[in-house]
């Protein structure tokens, strides 16, 4: 009986947790609406002009007291809306959301902090979230087609799901991905220019990447990668091994990357 209970215990702590994590989502994605509402009205008058872009639009953390450096952490799971009222910035067409991923926050954040922390303390005007291996899957199981699903399902390393899962929440939200052992060294509005539809660095490169939402060439990788998954699935299933990857990291340049 005594376990009984404990694992009632544990299925509500699960479910209350579970329902926080979506509470926070939601509180994101309402911001994310009401940015993108000032943003059309700021474009629609004509006789206003934007301010500039400069550091002088958003706060600088270093500046901050204390009690508001502590604002620009995420929370537990990894989610900190941004600090900064729409109003007072500039309208960008890359959405001003940073997004990271790995097993989940704190283990993630615990071996990767100085890297992370560049992301979110630089950029206070910008949401934070954090996906976890479970989160990203909602996520993945909400917006992306029924084959993109099935590739990120049938993906077994850790390097390969954080591979499509960049690509597939740039393609429908927008935003700015980062992996989470990559330092940045200045602010992302000194980076991005407001009118960009993409930002990348002077190679291409999978460890950073800004795009608008259904940008052609998320568009274009996110079909290939998803076909390339695919086909090894169905070369294993029929016992053909002449042809598919053999190593993670073959399966890592072959397959996703």
């Amino acid at each position: 009986r005594k376990q009984k209970e404990t694992e009632a215990a544990r299925r509500e702590r699960n479910a209350l947790h579970e329902k926080n994590v979506q509470l926070q989502e939601e509180n994101m994605r309402l911001r994310d609406e009401v940015l993108k509402l000032r943003e059309k009205t700021a474009r629609s008058r004509k006789d206003e002009r934007p301010p500039s872009n400069d550091a002088a639009a958003a706060p600088d953390w270093r500046a901050m007291s204390s009690s508001m450096r502590d604002g620009l952490v995420p929370s537990d799971e990894g989610i900190r809306p941004a600090l900064s009222t729409p109003g007072s910035l500039p309208p960008q067409t890359i959405p001003r959301h940073i997004y990271q991923t790995g097993l989940d926050f704190t283990h993630t954040l615990e071996h990767n902090r100085h890297y992370m922390e560049s992301w979110y303390r630089l950029n206070p005007e910008y949401n934070y979230s954090f996906y976890s291996d479970a989160r990203a899957l909602r996520f993945i199981e909400a917006r992306a087609t029924p084959s993109e699903q099935d590739a990120y399902r049938a993906v077994r390393m850790g390097a390969q799901k954080a591979d499509l899962f960049r690509l597939l929440v740039l393609r429908y939200n927008g935003g700015v991905y980062a992996d989470a052992d990559t330092q940045l060294r200045t602010p992302l509005r000194s980076v991005i220019p407001p009118s960009a539809s993409a930002v990348v660095g002077r190679f291409w490169g999978s460890e950073y990447l800004a795009f608008e939402p259904a940008h052609p060439l998320l568009v274009r990788a996110l079909r290939i990668i998803t076909a390339n998954v695919l086909r090894q699935v169905r070369m294993i299933q029929q016992g053909n091994s002449s042809a598919h990857c053999s190593s993670p990291h073959s399966c890592v340049l072959v397959v996703t990357g």
